[in-house]
C-alpha cells in the first residue's frame, strides 16, 4: 500500500511541475505562435493538444533513457539547449513582426492559391449551393473586403 501511495505522489508531483512546465513563458508564446494562424478554435486546440502530447512523448523518452541508462546531461549541453531555445523564441518574434510568418503559411500551405483569370466560386445560402464564375485583376485580394471573423469576435469579451 505505501509503494502505491508512493507512486501516486510521484506521479502527481510530476504531474503539477510538467503543468507549471506548460505554462513556461516559452511554451506559451511558441504553442500560441503556432495556433495563432487557425481560424477554428477547434483547429487549434487540436494543434495544441497534438503539440503538448509530442512534447510530453519527447520528455517520457529522454526521461526514461536517463533512468534506465544512467546518464547524465553535462552542464554545456543542458546551457546549448536552453540556449537554442532562446534563438528560436527570437527567430518565431522576429517572423511574426516582420509577417514572414504569413507569407511562409501562404506559401507552404495556401488556404485558397492566388487566381487570376475567370474562374469558379461555391457559395451556399441557406441550404442551396450554387457557383458563379468571374475573374480577378492579379494585383488585387480578392477576399479581404469580403471575409468577417466569427461573430463571437465581433462583440465584446
Amino acid at each position: 500500500m505505501r509503494v502505491l501511495t508512493n507512486g501516486l505522489a510521484i506521479l502527481m508531483i510530476g504531474f503539477f511541475l510538467g503543468m507549471r512546465h506548460a505554462t513556461d513563458p516559452d511554451h506559451v508564446i511558441a504553442v500560441s505562435t503556432i495556433v495563432s494562424r487557425e481560424r477554428s478554435i477547434a483547429k487549434a486546440g487540436l494543434i495544441g493538444i497534438l503539440w503538448g502530447c509530442g512534447h510530453t512523448l519527447t520528455i517520457v523518452a529522454v526521461g526514461a533513457a536517463i533512468i534506465l541508462f544512467d546518464l547524465a546531461i553535462p552542464a554545456r549541453v543542458g546551457l546549448t539547449m536552453e540556449f537554442s531555445v532562446g534563438l528560436m523564441l527570437i527567430l518565431l518574434g522576429v517572423l511574426n513582426l516582420t509577417g514572414a510568418m504569413k507569407w511562409i503559411s501562404e506559401k507552404f500551405s495556401p488556404a485558397h492559391q492566388r487566381v487570376t483569370g475567370e474562374h469558379a466560386h461555391l457559395h451556399e445560402h441557406d441550404s442551396h449551393v450554387h457557383f458563379h464564375w468571374h475573374s480577378h485583376d492579379p494585383a488585387t485580394d480578392h477576399h479581404g473586403s469580403g471575409l468577417t471573423g466569427p461573430s463571437w469576435l465581433r462583440g465584446p469579451f
